[in-house]
C-alpha cells in the first residue's frame, strides 16, 4: 500500500537475481521495465547457466540495483514478499 500511495518500496528489487525475462528474440533481460534494456546474453547463443553466471549478468544486476523507478514487477514482488512477509 505504501507504494500505491506514492511511497518508496520497502523491499529492494531483485530482478536479474531472483527472476528474469526472455524476449522473443532470445535476449535474457533482468527486467522488461527498465528504461535501458541491456541483455545479460542471448539464449540462442549461450546456455542459460553461462548467461546467468556471466560478467555481463553481474553488470546488468548492478544496473538493477541503481534503478530509481520504484516499480513492482510480479517477478520481483513474489520472491521479496516470500522472504520478508511483513
Amino acid at each position: 500500500m505504501n507504494y500505491i500511495y506514492g511511497g518508496e518500496r520497502f523491499l529492494p528489487c531483485e530482478m536479474g537475481t531472483e527472476s528474469c525475462f526472455i524476449d522473443p528474440y532470445g535476449d535474457v533481460l533482468a527486467c522488461n521495465g527498465m528504461d535501458t534494456k541491456v541483455p545479460m546474453g542471448n539464449i540462442k547463443k549461450m546456455s542459460f547457466e553461462e548467461i546467468w553466471n556471466s560478467e555481463q549478468a553481474n553488470k546488468v544486476r548492478e544496473a538493477v540495483r541503481s534503478c530509481k523507478k520504484q516499480c513492482w514487477m510480479v517477478g520481483s514482488a513474489a520472491p521479496a514478499i516470500k522472504r520478508a512477509p511483513y
